[in-house]
């Protein structure tokens, strides 16, 4: 994706998520509000993978189907 598109996106998704109303609606379904960059968000999403992975694996959870 062009940075220019990517840094406009990031910040459009910044500003809606900083509307009272819209941070509300998401944090009723039991989510956290993060509006990281896209390079922050990299580093995030990789200790979130390896956290995750480290519960299913340490736990046994297999796929069923």
């Amino acid at each position: 994706m062009p940075a220019l598109v990517r840094r406009r996106m990031e910040a459009e998704l910044a500003r809606i998520l900083a509307e009272p109303e819209v941070r509300a609606r998401v944090e009723a379904q039991g989510m956290d509000v993060l509006a990281t960059p896209g390079d922050g968000f990299a580093g995030f999403l990789e200790a979130e993978i390896e956290r995750w992975g480290r519960v299913v694996r340490e736990n046994g959870i297999r796929l069923e189907g």
